[in-house]
């Protein structure tokens, strides 16, 4: 249930996530879709749920965990250990407040892309929604230089015994980029992978939006489930249905207000998982309709 959000520190506030109390800041949009909507995120709870009875013995990877409120929707359904990777300075101190409650969960600060190495960059919404914005040619004085890991070498340098099987990437429209840098966990973990598809932030950096489906594809990940970004199931289609994915994204251009996606993949050796899931998704809309 979500309570009222309780004012503390000027700036912070604090708003009950499933079971933990988790303090984020005023200017953020975030704690006003948690109050106004009580079930914002909770899919991402009931995948993990399906996701983790058929992998009890696995981890989550949550990628742009921000001030870990996604990862309090898992942790308060089903008890798995987390690998939280934030690169923001201010977000990653409260991200670690939020989550010492939780048992198994660990915060890394780490900023992802395809390639390690540097990256010029602009800076926008930095403390609450760190947005990356590679800069342009003129833009030197306005930027600043980030350093820049592939998920797979953070993996490598973690070395965790358990096989990874959800990673959440959340990351204002460096998600492509990040599961680009990942090939090794995706060919040797296949996780389930659910991530942010926004068009605004994919055509800021000239992102070609499309070609994640076609590169996942080629990794073996074949079922796609389609959420709005209230978190609402809208449809399940194939990874290799580029026609009605390019639909989907042109349509969000085209509607104020539809930011973007939740985009849910399965590898096809997790297509049993995948089913029980949208089959439950698909009643609960039934139900609600």
């Amino acid at each position: 249930m979500i309570r009222r959000p309780r004012r503390g520190i000027a700036g912070l506030v604090s708003i009950q996530v499933g079971k933990y109390s988790i303090v984020m800041q005023t200017n953020s949009a975030l704690w006003n879709q948690y109050y106004y909507n009580p079930e914002y995120g909770a899919e991402l709870g009931r995948l993990a749920t399906h996701i983790f009875h058929s992998y009890p013995s696995a981890l989550m990877i949550d990628v742009g965990a921000n001030v870990g409120d996604t990862t309090a929707i898992v942790k308060s359904v089903v008890d798995v250990p987390i690998i939280c990777i934030e690169g923001d300075p201010a977000v990653l101190s409260l991200l670690r407040q939020n989550i010492a409650p939780m048992k198994d969960v660990t915060a890394y600060p780490y900023f992802l892309g395809e390639k390690t190495g540097y990256m010029e960059a602009i800076i926008e919404k930095q403390g609450w929604n760190t947005t990356i914005i590679p800069a342009k040619t003129g833009e030197s004085s306005a930027s600043r230089t980030l350093t820049l890991v592939t998920l797979d070498e953070v993996v490598t340098k973690l070395d965790f015994p358990q096989p990874c099987k959800l990673l959440k990437v959340d990351v204002e429209g460096f998600d492509l980029k990040v599961l680009r840098g990942a090939p090794l966990l995706l060919q040797k973990d296949k996780p389930v992978i659910f991530f942010e598809w926004n068009h605004q932030n994919l055509e800021q950096i000239g992102e070609a939006c499309l070609s994640i489906f076609s590169f996942l594809s080629a990794l073996g990940y074949e079922d796609v489930f389609v959420f709005d970004g209230g978190g609402h199931f809208m449809l399940p289609c194939k990874a290799c249905d580029s026609d009605l994915l390019r639909h989907l994204y042109d349509y969000a251009m085209n509607v104020n207000g539809l930011f973007y996606y939740d985009i849910c993949i399965c590898h096809k050796q997790d297509s049993a998982t995948a089913q029980r899931f949208i089959a439950e998704e698909q009643s609960r809309r039934k139900k609600s309709a």
